[in-house]
């Protein structure tokens, strides 16, 4: 049986369609957002792939006449899924099984935000017990779903009243579709009241994160502002250090620069003095040696 699900398997994937989005899931370079169209023999091929983190956030996978084994597989992954948010599985054959293992699913996600489970036959007939709709009722409670579609399942008078209870307890559900279910309108009537508790709460948790965000921002921008104020001056402190630098040390090379020219004069000055000195010396020893020549002359005569 399993080398024949093996095969089964194998042969669908290997048409082109689904062999690209297989690849593309498996690469986690798939669409955010996606409609993967599957079959029984190819829920479980997908099932596999989601047990795994990937990049869907929203998947679409209603009306696609899956059967309830198909949908307990797709139940089944996520558990261990932790990137898909919101999941349709309308329009399908989902039975017990597949609520089965939604509510065990649903203990364990704290993801998946929107499930819709509209026009599934959840329970079948007036026979059928509501255990697997009191696994799911509890599994609310638990989980952080806040919007639920279970338009149209069947879930009747008795399967109601567990829902109405889950809801009563619930602090995440805003949005829960129950028509055509034949519950109790007076438990729809407390449910709705819930759902508007729920929905003020949600109203004001979100006014009051806006505000939080408002007042972080504010303080980041005063941040921001006083930041560039300081790096303003610290920029014009580092000018005016530079400038002062530089009028130091043009006040300095023009001092040396003085330094310089008065000691070329004071040179100048001692080598004029020296040559005046040395012109002296040679007129007075010229002017002696004139009158030694004058004074032999004399003797001769």
């Amino acid at each position: 049986m399993i080398r024949n699900e093996i095969l089964e398997e194998k042969n669908e994937l290997a048409k082109p369609r689904l062999a690209e989005w297989f690849r593309l899931l498996i690469a986690k370079s798939c669409p955010d957002e996606c409609r993967i169209d599957i079959n029984n023999i190819t829920a479980r091929s997908l099932s596999k792939v989601l047990w795994s983190e990937s990049r869907i956030k929203v998947l679409d996978l209603s009306n696609m006449g899956l059967l309830d084994k198909a949908g307990s597989y797709i139940a089944r992954a996520l558990a261990n899924n932790a990137t898909i948010m919101k999941l349709e599985l309308d329009c399908n054959h989902f039975g017990q099984q597949t609520c089965t293992e939604l509510a065990k699913s649903l203990t364990l996600n704290s993801t998946l935000l929107c499930l819709s489970l509209g026009s599934n036959p959840l329970i079948k007939g007036d026979d059928n017990k509501v255990d697997c709709i009191e696994l799911l009722a509890k599994a609310i409670v638990s989980s952080g779903l806040t919007s639920l579609s279970l338009w149209r399942c069947g879930i009747g008078i008795e399967g109601g009243k567990a829902i109405c209870e889950a809801v009563a307890k619930s602090t995440t559900l805003i949005s829960l579709e129950v028509g055509y279910n034949d519950f109790n309108p007076s438990d729809v009537l407390l449910m709705n009241k819930q759902l508007e508790v729920n929905r003020k709460a949600r109203d004001e948790r979100l006014a009051q994160e806006a505000e939080i965000a408002r007042k972080k921002e504010t303080i980041r921008q005063e941040e921001l502002e006083l930041k560039d104020i300081k790096e303003k001056e610290r920029s014009t402190q580092k000018w005016l250090e530079e400038q002062e630098k530089k009028r130091a040390e043009a006040r300095r090379l023009d001092l040396e620069q003085k330094e310089h020219e008065k000691q070329k004069e004071t040179e100048r000055q001692q080598q004029l003095a020296h040559a005046q000195k040395m012109e002296e010396e040679r007129i007075n020893a010229t002017k002696k040696k004139g009158k030694k020549g004058k004074g032999k002359g004399k003797k001769k005569k």
